[in-house]
């Protein structure tokens, strides 16, 4: 599957209650409209050049949010705002947009990460004229096609051999670099793909069996790396989907491996895990997210003829955890008037699980939602757990991220660019 293309105590007179009453009232909740940002209600259109569109977006320093995606011609497209949502002049061509080109076709998924020295990779499926490979752009800090990188254009195409497609980049300490995504085998047999990349781009012959990569086959059919973290122990969690052949649909798909990229045996048996959640019926896995050693994943999954918030979490050696939702290791979340769609998942400071996709309304919108880290909602946010956006048109959720301070950014497809989102945490 290649993906086409969130109390107050007084104390006095009453004159002081009748003073304080209105600021008690309109006190700020957990899942609000962060009014800081775009209009004050939260939600700011940034710009990805004509016709663009998002991949994924970024919190930074200083609550400046970066969004990667593609603009009409092709190319990779990085705008990023100041912390109110505005663009931010000192970035890119001092419109807060800069652009980096490949070949003639590219798609940008989750593959976006600051550097250690404050420099911005990304990570593109770039068509090439035999293979889609990999492509790598990297950029200053001030959104600026870095020189150094590539063959001088901040530019660089990585070759597998076959047909890779990149779905996700993980920047290590040390500046090497982590990609995850799907290789193409044969006709429709595609495999995990993990690399290691020197910070060159330069592939790190330590990782893998000898040339710095490890592929993982859970069967015929398809077989996708869709995201990528570290555990506790800096080891490698990938999750993505693999194909049910010959009957339809897709699993949800798992592997871990050692920090030097071996199968990790002591993750269920064999170093990976496929969960059939609902046979024959689309439930894989769209978000990852790392509590310690154990394993959350953000499930898109389609049944009883909607889509649905499923979250699943995993002990250490891979087997469903009794401690998560019910006993059983997952929650469903019942939906509200329309589907809910979860397209990403984040763990926040506080090991909380928040999740965002796209809520069926009139218009579309983006949602948030937050559980404990135990797995039951926290129905102190938003409304009896779930925020929404409120653009004036539909929008689909592609990523989420937490800020420093714990505000939930959403960015989404408008048809005039990306809408981003932002809630109090």
């Amino acid at each position: 599957m290649h993906p086409v293309r969130r109390t107050l105590t007084l104390i006095g007179a009453v004159s002081a209650l009748l003073v304080l009453t209105p600021f008690a009232a309109n006190a700020a909740s957990p899942g609000d409209p962060d009014p800081t940002f775009g209009g004050g209600d939260g939600m700011a259109e940034v710009s990805l050049g004509t016709g663009g569109f998002p991949g994924t977006v970024l919190s930074t320093t200083g609550g400046k949010v970066l969004v990667v995606g593609e603009d009409g011609a092709s190319n990779v497209a990085l705008a990023r705002t100041l912390a109110n949502g505005d663009p931010d002049p000192m970035f890119g061509g001092g419109d807060g947009l800069a652009s980096t080109a490949f070949l003639s076709n590219l798609d940008m998924y989750n593959g976006l990460a600051v550097l250690a020295g404050g420099k911005i990779m990304v990570a593109a499926d770039v068509a090439a004229a035999t293979h889609d490979m990999l492509g790598l752009g990297r950029f200053t800090a001030a959104g600026v096609p870095d020189a150094s990188f590539g063959g001088g254009d901040g530019a660089l195409l990585v070759n597998f051999g076959k047909a890779f497609y990149a779905y996700d980049l993980l920047a290590l300490p040390s500046g090497k670099l982590l990609v995850a995504g799907e290789l193409v085998q044969s006709g429709d047999d595609t495999n995990f793909m993990v690399a290691r990349l020197n910070a060159n781009g330069t592939f790190d012959h330590s990782f893998g069996g000898g040339d710095g990569r490890v592929a993982t086959n859970f069967g015929p059919g398809s077989d996708g790396a869709w995201r990528i973290a570290l555990d506790s122990h800096n080891r490698i969690a990938v999750a993505g989907w693999a194909e049910e052949v010959p009957s339809p649909g897709y699993d949800t798909a798992v592997a871990r491996y050692t920090e030097n990229g071996a199968p990790d045996h002591s993750f269920s048996g064999d170093g990976k895990l496929r969960l059939n959640l609902i046979e024959h019926i689309d439930d894989y896995t769209l978000g990852l997210g790392i509590q310690g050693d154990k394993i959350v994943l953000g499930v898109y999954c389609h049944f009883s003829g909607t889509a649905h918030v499923v979250i699943v979490r995993t002990q250490p050696n891979g087997q469903m955890d009794p401690a998560f939702g019910g006993g059983d290791g997952q929650v469903i979340s019942p939906n509200a008037s329309g589907e809910r769609e979860l397209e990403d998942l984040a763990i926040d400071a506080d090991g909380r699980i928040v999740v965002a996709g796209r809520e069926d309304a009139s218009p579309d919108q983006l949602f948030a939602a937050r559980y404990g880290p135990n797995g039951k909602l926290d129905t102190g946010f938003g409304d009896e757990g779930f925020a929404l956006s409120t653009f004036g048109t539909d929008v689909n959720t592609y990523g989420l991220s937490i800020a420093g301070s714990g505000k939930i950014v959403v960015v989404g497809s408008l048809s005039t660019g990306a809408g981003v989102a932002r809630f109090l945490p």
